[in-house]
């Protein structure tokens, strides 16, 4: 969890720069930030999903072969 400082007014957290607000960070840049981290996890999974599925289709046969 990185964080580095630019300015007063900006702060940089996990590679991103985001603007600092009132009370803490701005809020539709976070918002932002999270739905992107929720979008890729989601493609990550389906992506696992579907290797997983491969891997057991693989073993099978491998299986059948022998």
């Amino acid at each position: 969890m990185a964080e580095g400082r630019y300015n007063d007014s900006i702060i940089e957290l996990w590679g991103r720069a985001f603007t600092r607000a009132r009370q803490g960070l701005d809020e539709e840049q976070v918002k932002s930030f999270v739905y992107e981290l929720l979008s890729e996890n989601h493609l990550l999974t389906r992506q696992q999903e579907r290797l997983s599925l491969f891997n057991q289709l693989a073993e099978r046969d491998v299986r059948y072969s022998e």
